[in-house]
């Protein structure tokens, strides 16, 4: 026994040194593999900074390349470099900084120091002369209102002022260039201001003094603005001008000095735009210009005083600014984009919007030969650019279309107003046919807005159809037919030259536009088609009507008009467009076979279905009711009483139609069941219709009780027959429904009412119809719930 427990003692004293190394090992192991992550890690680290040096110390080539490029653009032609501070260099290895050491971004350090730079060098400065000559302009004003300062003396200070700066931006000029340029533009437009006041306020200078002293100024300022080769300069000094009549005004209306005034600022615009293209500049004075003109017009502008100055004016402008548009690209001989395109289209458009509501008070009749004027000035342009022979075939395009656009328009502007629709409409496939036939985008384009305008202008005209008087109008051969037939002419020669030319569009065949015109351009069509007869069909019953009016004799009482007709009106109105979606629809069956537009047609036909249902049903109880009644006035005939047949057989046939397009064409099954659960209702509201006209003809009582309640029923069992034969479940179901609406009825409407005969009538029919249905579903439940596969 001792034995065994000595040994038992050895062997678990060696199991416990071997777990002992093992432990010991396995730490070594795992010491072991941390020392080789580490190492590795290491060697990543050190990749990555060397990476990071190298991207550092080629973005700082970079830099230095990009700033010592725009310094040559933006220096006079001997350009002057100065030393960076070594405060403003930037390292050329990564700084570490933060908890972890880790590098900063060098696009993060270089787009802070980028927005530093741009804050501290550019917009400090502009803002801080903006700011500078509104204190200014606020002590002078509080000078000014407490006679602390003589006029003279007011002129002398802003003159010095100006001066001032003038001085400090021309000593400035070397070292630092930009912020020279912003000081010289604001003593640009500080005397400008200065010379405007004391000409307008103080009467200190004369007028042609005045002038020439600004004429002066503009030269100067385009002449520093071309040196410096800084757009700032002529921002500042030119465009900031236009303010100096808002902030000094006195309310004196003295519009002729203001505009003067302004004209020699668009001069100044004009001789830089002949050296540089700074659109910047050509969009502030182009929109400041405009908008102080139409603030003139809309509050000052008086039609029997001024408007000689406004048209001369006006037109001064739009010169100005069509040459300072042409000036660069011509001389230049450079490509027109689609801005100048606009630009060009702006320009024109607002002049002759402003000229046409100028002449539109006292004198509309000349308001066609400013359309003429328009034209020749685009014309004399398109000359002159085809004689010089430049490489600028699309300039010429548009200017081209310019002058046909204004010719286009001058001819329905003196004509009459009816004609504008015509016009437009035959002006958009012109243009358009032009664009695609010879490749012109800028044909295509001017085509959309017109025939958006044409389309709008249309829409108006058929607000005018009821204006027609009895005796004047004659139907299908009038100014307003005529004017919808010739649209729908131009809108189907757009739609037939788009499809003849496809691959001369420049719209890329994913573009909503070209979308937009090979689906929607035909329902327009179709639309306008629809509409024009629409409205000949309403003027013509509505002239008609007017023709039967009759005098009552009595002072102070009103006509007696045919009231009959107007329900004839909205009935053959629905009739018609039975008969237009049942026509559409058969050509789509036999030519086209568009799923989309089969989807439509159907939407629309159930939806004129609806309208007869619930409005031309009681427009057919009126005409009745005026037949049974009698008038001492008109003599109503039967075809009061069988228009409504024709409307029957429109729906029916329209019915007919909707089924041979879902069978025909969607083919969508899931249609069926509520299409012909659709045409049960319509069933069964034209029988009730029916069943009530004539009981009323026969003066039958308890119509809408006894007899609706027993047609109902029976309806109800016709269903239930035609859903056994059919085997159609919904059909059924439909059949159960009215089934349980007519005993509702029954007992909740009807017994209270009728007598004790109806009563038992009533009771013994359903019960019988229910007692015949319960049988059916008994004779054929095999058949109906066994094998059924329908639903």
């Amino acid at each position: 026994m001792e034995n065994r427990g000595d040994q038992l003692e050895k062997l678990q004293q060696k199991l416990d040194e071997f777990l002992y190394k093992q432990k010991s090992l396995q730490s070594e192991l795992q010491n072991l593999q941390n020392e080789i992550r580490f190492l590795k890690e290491m060697d990543d680290i050190e990749s990555e900074l060397e990476e990071l040096e190298e991207l550092e110390e080629l973005e700082e080539l970079e830099f230095r390349k990009e700033e010592s490029e725009l310094l040559e653009k933006e220096e006079a032609p001997e350009p002057v470099f100065t030393e960076q501070p070594e405060s403003e260099r930037r390292p050329l290895k990564p700084e570490f900084t933060g908890p972890l050491n880790q590098p900063y971004s060098s696009s993060e350090k270089g787009s802070s120091i980028n927005i530093e730079k741009l804050i501290g060098e550019n917009i400090i400065n502009k803002i801080g002369i903006v700011i500078t000559v509104i204190g200014v302009g606020i002590g002078a004003n509080y000078a000014i209102e407490n006679n602390l300062i003589s006029p003279p003396t007011r002129i002398i200070l802003g003159y010095l002022f100006g001066i001032g700066l003038l001085g400090f931006a021309i000593k400035l000029k070397e070292k630092y260039q930009n912020f020279s340029a912003v000081l010289l533009g604001g003593s640009m437009a500080s005397m400008y201001l200065v010379t405007y006041a004391a000409y307008s306020f103080y009467s200190l200078i004369p007028q042609l003094a005045a002038f020439l002293i600004m004429v002066v100024f503009t030269v100067f300022t385009v002449y520093a603005a071309l040196k410096y080769n800084n757009q700032v300069i002529a921002l500042l000094g030119l465009v900031g001008g236009y303010a100096v009549p808002f902030l000094l005004s006195n309310d004196s209306g003295n519009h002729i000095v203001l505009f003067s005034y302004i004209s020699i600022l668009n001069i100044g615009v004009l001789s830089v735009a002949v050296k540089k293209y700074w659109k910047l500049l050509y969009y502030s004075s182009f929109l400041l210009t405009w908008f102080i003109f139409f603030i003139w017009i809309a509050l000052s502008f008086d039609p029997s005083e001024n408007l000689s100055s406004a048209l001369v004016f006006s037109t001064f402008f739009f010169l100005i600014f069509y040459t300072t548009f042409l000036a660069y690209k011509l001389i230049n001989e450079e490509i027109y984009t689609s801005s100048d395109v606009y630009k060009l289209l702006s320009n024109s458009f607002i002049y002759f919007g402003f000229g046409y509501g100028i002449l539109s008070s006292d004198y509309g009749s000349y308001q066609g030969l400013f359309a003429v004027w328009n034209a020749a000035i685009h014309f004399v342009v398109s000359f002159i650019v085809y004689k010089r022979g430049l490489e600028t075939k699309s300039l010429q395009n548009l200017i081209s279309g310019l002058v046909l656009i204004f010719l286009t328009l001058a001819v329905p502007i003196q004509l009459s107003e009816i004609w504008i629709t015509i016009a437009w409409g035959l002006e958009a496939a012109l243009l358009f046919w032009i664009g695609r036939s010879r490749s012109e985008s800028v044909y295509e384009k001017l085509s959309y807005p017109v025939v958006f305008l044409a389309f709008i202008s249309l829409t108006m005209d058929w607000f005018n159809y009821n204006s027609y008087g009895a005796g004047i109008f004659t139907p299908f051969w009038n100014s307003y037919f005529l004017t919808g037939t010739l649209f729908i002419v131009s809108y189907s020669l757009f739609y037939w030259v788009n499809k003849k030319y496809p691959e001369s569009s420049y719209l890329k065949s994913d573009s909503q536009l070209l979308s937009f015109i090979n689906s929607w351009i035909p329902a327009i069509i179709i639309l306008c088609i629809y509409l024009t007869l629409f409205q000949e069909i309403a003027a013509s019953f509505n002239v008609w009507a007017t023709s039967t009016q009759i005098s009552s004799g009595v002072p102070g009482t009103s006509s007696n008009i045919d009231n009959s007709i107007f329900g004839f009106k909205n009935l053959w109105l629905i009739n018609y467009t039975f008969a237009f979606l049942m026509t559409a629809s058969f050509i789509n069956l036999r030519k086209k076979k568009s799923v989309s537009a089969a989807n439509v047609f159907i939407l629309f036909s159930i939806g004129i279905i609806l309208i007869f249902l619930f409005f031309g049903i009681f427009t057919l109880k009126d005409l009745r009711e005026m037949y049974l009644r009698g008038s001492e006035f008109f003599d109503y005939s039967i075809f009061n009483l069988l228009i409504r047949y024709i409307c029957f057989a429109f729906v029916g046939t329209t019915l007919y139609s909707i089924k041979r397009q879902l069978d025909d064409i969607t083919k969508n099954t899931n249609l069926v069941p509520p299409f012909e659960l659709f045409s049960f209702f319509t069933g069964l509201f034209i029988l009730s219709a029916e069943l009530i006209h004539w009981m009323d003809i026969l003066n039958f009582e308890n119509s809408y009780k006894l007899g609706l309640s027993i047609l109902w029923g029976t309806y109800s069992f016709f269903m239930v027959c035609m859903g056994i034969l059919q085997k159609k479940v919904f059909v059924r179901a439909g059949a159960i429904i009215l089934f349980a609406i007519t005993l509702l009825k029954l007992f909740l409407y009807d017994i209270s009412h009728l007598s004790t005969i109806a009563k038992t009538v009533v009771f013994l029919s359903l019960g019988v119809l229910l007692l015949i249905i319960s049988f059916l579903y008994n004779k054929y439940k095999a058949v109906l719930f066994a094998d059924e596969t329908d639903t």
